[in-house]
């Protein structure tokens, strides 16, 4: 009696889960690149996890990347809109390398300017001793 009880209740939930997804709208989203797409916003944040390159840059935040899903198939794309992907996907790497040699060098030279203190310390530092390499046990044959 129990069995049935619970088949029943999933199968409730199950469609009420179903009829939920089935209802959101989902809109299209636009091509990098084509008249439609979102121009690109600058905005200054607030607090970020990872330093900027510069002292107080404005970041300019464009529309999401996008990623071709089940909906968006390059087949049912005219030739222009391929063309235009192709190109918006081409800007954003050439945005994201140009991002990475950026905060590399701010890391080179932080990571310099860390070695420097550390090296004008001075005065007489311990070293450690080398780490001493394991001797390797014979296994003995009295068990």
């Amino acid at each position: 009696m129990k069995t049935r009880y619970l088949i029943a209740v999933g199968a409730v939930l199950l469609a009420v889960v179903g009829a939920t997804v089935a209802q959101q709208q989902t809109q299209p989203k636009p091509v990098p690149g084509s008249p439609d797409a979102a121009p690109p916003t600058a905005i200054r944040p607030e607090r970020t996890l990872l330093p900027s390159p510069a002292t107080d840059p404005l970041v300019v935040v464009g529309p999401a990347p996008r990623t071709l899903s089940a909906e968006t198939k390059p087949e049912s794309m005219t030739i222009e809109q391929l063309i235009d992907a192709v190109d918006g996907f081409r800007e954003q790497k050439a945005e994201l390398e140009k991002k990475e040699r950026a905060y590399l060098k701010v890391l080179h030279r932080k990571a310099e300017k860390q070695k420097e203190r550390i090296d004008g310390l001075g005065g007489d530092v311990p070293h450690l001793p080398p780490t001493l390499n394991p001797v390797p046990i014979a296994p003995s044959s009295s068990y």
